[in-house]
């Protein structure tokens, strides 16, 4: 721990914490057993924030904004299908079926992780595999007290499944007070305080100025929308183009691929002033849910608790803070599902933790 006084109060800011734990990348030839998994990953593909006309085929054209897609569901089913394959199939982490105190679910209060949780679960808990089911007797007495057409139907062909999807709970958290996963949006005077000095700096700008000065004319001459084309604007195009783009959308024009280059750097700069641009940022930002993480090891370490994976979902500066906060130097865009895995290994009477992000296996110094 580091004690660091800022702002007028002390902050204890978790750094790296090492509680009889050792960080690994590379194992011993001696078999080890996964015993605790926790994951956090942004959200899928998703709908732009600003909607705007620009789709050659207006039937292709976005209609909600920051909603998960079809792709952005599809990318997470896929997620659980492999965390299935794992942490259940392989390695028996967890039970084939559903136990509430081995496993639990949070996410953002936001339609789009809470979408792109329900899609992953889809795939670690899969329909055709239900979960829930009734005796006779409680077949005879699951009927609501209206009345519904072909019920006697639904009966028969439902026979003793509850129903022919598998429901689990996922709990969220008001925005404010959600240090763990949220915590861009928390309440936190010294994280905001520093952001807005780091968006407001010349820094910034100048990173800023050499896309924006290709973009403004540009995206003015493709959209013909000549007023208000501040940076707002510009990132709100921007983050359409990309969208569009990832979801192989026909535009009503032509973006060229330095056009692209420009919208992508521009949208990966806005990392700068939520987790990467400032130490306080992710000494902050990572600080809850690097501690959370850590008690649920020792408490498995020390035989204290049934629960043996947690499945987080959230957004892009998320996984940048929680990279950024092992020491992962990561001023890089984090791509739709982008997904960190904390593995706890034991061997023998030692534990040992994995980090992987996207599949890549990170380091910490020699470790």
């Amino acid at each position: 721990l580091i004690v660091m006084k800022q702002y007028g109060a002390i902050l204890l800011v978790l750094i790296v914490v090492i509680v009889s734990l050792v960080l690994f990348n590379a194992f011993a030839n001696e078999p080890t057993t996964i015993v605790y998994v926790s994951e956090i990953s942004r959200h899928g593909a998703r709908t732009p924030g600003t909607l705007f006309d620009f789709a050659k085929d207006p039937n292709d054209e976005f209609t909600h904004r920051m909603q998960l897609t079809p792709v952005g569901r599809r990318q997470h089913f896929l997620i659980g299908h492999e965390i299935k394959n794992r942490y259940i199939h392989s390695q028996q982490v967890i039970d084939r079926r559903y136990d509430a105190e081995q496993v639990e679910f949070f996410a953002t209060d936001t339609d789009r992780a809470i979408d792109s949780a329900i899609s992953q679960l889809g795939g670690v808990f899969p329909p055709s595999e239900p979960m829930n089911f009734l005796n006779e007797h409680q077949r005879k007495n699951a009927v609501p007290p209206i009345n519904v057409v072909n019920a006697r139907r639904i009966d028969q062909q439902l026979q003793t499944v509850a129903i022919p999807f598998n429901v689990l709970p996922i709990f969220s958290e008001r925005d404010d007070v959600n240090f763990a996963l949220h915590f861009e949006k928390a309440d936190c005077p010294a994280y905001q305080q520093k952001r807005t000095e780091l968006q407001q700096s010349q820094e910034y700008a100048e990173m800023n100025a050499p896309h924006l000065e290709h973009l403004k004319p540009r995206l003015e001459e493709l959209t013909g929308i000549t007023e208000g084309m501040d940076q707002d604007k510009i990132n709100s195009i921007c983050s359409y183009l990309l969208i569009a783009d990832f979801h192989k959308i026909e535009l009503k024009f032509d973006v060229t691929e330095q056009d692209y280059e420009h919208c992508y750097e521009l949208n990966r700069l806005k990392l700068f002033h939520v987790s990467w641009g400032h130490d306080l940022l992710w000494q902050l930002g990572s600080k809850v849910f690097y501690e959370n993480l850590i008690e649920a090891m020792d408490n498995i370490r020390d035989g204290n608790t049934q629960a043996k994976m947690q499945l987080n979902f959230g957004h892009d500066y998320g996984i940048s803070l929680m990279l950024n906060g092992l020491g992962v130097q990561h001023p890089d865009k984090i791509p739709f599902a982008s997904t960190i895995f904390y593995e706890l290994h034991k061997r023998g009477g030692d534990y040992y933790v994995r980090t992987q992000y996207n599949d890549r296996s990170l380091t910490f110094g020699e470790c």
